[in-house]
């Protein structure tokens, strides 16, 4: 299917306090929007997936392994398969997580 509507997706827990929503996936490639509220956090995680995050609205305390740097609306960041990272929300903030290869824990259970 090449054509995905955000009215069609349920938001998902994520974290506990965070919610996601699969927008769009196929092949090796998958989308998700993740809604963080101010002061949530995603607490350090790692996954072999390849993961570029881009801020749509918000501000964000980004951490990939030893560095840490503030997002907000329209920044990205490329986190490499493997490393540590971590999110925390300084404001109510919507991001859109690309993934590559999709990650299987993510996707609806047929």
């Amino acid at each position: 299917m090449p054509f995905f509507e955000l009215r069609d997706t349920t938001p998902e827990s994520l974290f506990g306090t965070l919610t996601k929503r699969l927008v769009a996936h196929g092949g090796n490639l998958m989308a998700v929007q993740v809604h963080i509220p101010a002061g949530a956090v995603a607490p350090a995680h790692q996954h072999p997936n390849e993961q570029i995050t881009y801020v749509i609205g918000g501000r964000v305390s980004y951490r990939i392994e030893d560095e840490t740097k503030e997002l907000q609306a329209g920044d990205s960041t490329y986190v490499p398969g493997g490393s540590e990272h971590e999110v925390t929300a300084v404001e109510d903030t919507v991001v859109v997580d690309v993934f590559t290869p999709q990650r299987e824990d993510f996707l609806p259970s047929s």
